[in-house]
């Protein structure tokens, strides 16, 4: 009997080894198929696209990204129906895309919690899992690729119009020099060089998808030949020239000018978004008298009266502070040309924890009702009545945004203007 206890007793020793050596296994088994989730779900948070997991229509799961893009958190999005994230117009055509099984990507336009919309890039795939069918959809944001292409096309266009000024300016007075037989050759020689610079300028139209940058650098050498054929004609040549060959040469001139302008305000804009930024206190009352000495000096009979507040300081990017009081004081110089008693003020003061600057003048101001796009490149309230380029709110808008600020106006026609940042 001592023998066949001890007999069971081993047997049942054994049981209990193996079953242990199961559990064990099986918990393996667990904390790697839980590490293997965690990784899975670390790798769909750090995605730059929103990632939804659904069935049936409904949403099983999404990542960080989707919560910060549409403003649902996780709890909130689990059961709801995937369309609700696009917006009406566009949900029949999203769930065509589901049903045909469709995996290449096309724009919709998304639809945040609090009514927002904004334009996106989706694509999904149908996956198997466990015997039933999901569907893994991303989308994104492409709100900026949208807006990098429309400033692309205004500047298109716009490169289109001058190349057809230089190019219309410079047949009229090709036509003019010819009729005079001592300057034919350098008549000549100029419409070579317009040709080539007319080509040079289509070549850089074309290239246009790297934005301003390039663009203007490879205007400003054309420019400086035609300007540089055209002040030799007038030396060499001028008394040759009857009055109207000499108003083409003003009208080139005047279109080189222009040019230039715009230029180096598209290069400013430009190097705005591509500059690395050093921040550091900066005494804004001191720097403004500076671009206010400066206004004066290029009008010293003008008389205007100038209040700027002490102890303004900000803590930001030195270089680009004052590319953005240049371009808001310099505005307020310039719409008070035609009031007798010009004012300018610059001053700040404090509202929930933050500076709010103000710049105000007793100007021309502007019809709000029109100023909706006021801080976007090109767009011009006052025409030709104004000298400028139309870039340089867009300027400033670019800075504020980029030192994670805001700017708005307000102001009424006859009632000069206020810019707050």
């Amino acid at each position: 009997m001592k023998t066949a206890f001890n007999d069971e007793g081993s047997l049942f020793a054994k049981i209990l080894a193996d079953v242990g050596l199961d559990i064990t296994k099986i918990k393996q088994m667990e904390e790697s198929l839980e590490e293997s989730r965690e990784k899975l779900r670390c790798m769909s948070d750090a995605a730059y696209e929103a990632i939804f997991i659904s069935e049936k229509g409904l949403c099983l799961e999404q990542n960080r990204r989707a919560e910060e893009l549409f403003g649902y958190t996780s709890a909130e999005a689990i059961g709801r129906p995937g369309t609700e994230w696009i917006i009406p117009e566009d949900r029949s055509l999203v769930m065509k895309n589901m049903l045909d099984g469709y995996e290449l990507p096309y724009e919709v336009t998304g639809l945040r919690k609090d009514g927002s919309t904004f334009p996106a890039l989706i694509r999904g795939k149908m996956m198997q899992f466990r015997g039933g069918a999901l569907r893994v959809t991303s989308m994104t944001d492409i709100t900026d690729r949208k807006e990098l292409n429309r400033y692309r096309d205004q500047l298109e266009e716009l490169v289109k119009q001058r190349t057809a000024e230089l190019e219309a300016a410079n047949e009229s007075l090709a036509e003019e020099i010819l009729r005079s037989q001592q300057a034919q050759l350098d008549v000549e020689r100029l419409n070579i060089a317009l040709r080539q610079r007319s080509d040079a300028l289509e070549f850089a139209n074309n290239e246009l998808e790297s934005f301003s940058y390039s663009v203007s650098h490879d205007l400003q050498a054309p420019l400086r030949h035609i300007s540089g054929f055209s002040r030799i004609l007038l030396e060499e040549h001028g008394d040759k020239l009857d009055a109207e060959a000499s108003s083409y040469v003003k009208r080139i001139n005047h279109a080189i000018n222009k040019m230039n302008l715009l230029i180096q305000a598209l290069l400013q804009l430009s190097s705005i978004s591509r500059s690395g930024m050093e921040l550091q206190m900066t005494d804004l009352s001191d720097m403004a008298h500076e671009i206010v000495a400066e206004l004066q000096g290029t009008e010293p009979k003008r008389i205007v009266t100038v209040d700027i507040s002490a102890g303004l300081f900000a803590r930001a990017d030195r270089n680009l502070l004052r590319a953005t009081l240049v371009n808001l004081l310099g505005n307020a110089w310039k719409y008070t040309r035609r009031v007798t008693a010009a004012q300018i003020s610059f001053s700040a003061m404090t509202k929930d924890g933050q500076t709010i600057y103000c710049i105000r003048d007793n100007g021309v101001g502007f019809d709000m009702a029109h100023a909706e796009n006021l801080f976007s490149p090109f767009h011009r309230l006052h025409g030709h009545d104004y000298e400028g380029s139309g870039i340089g709110l867009a300027t400033v808008h670019r800075i504020i945004q980029r030192h994670g600020g805001r700017i708005w106006f307000e102001a009424a026609p006859g009632n000069g203007a206020r810019f707050y940042f």
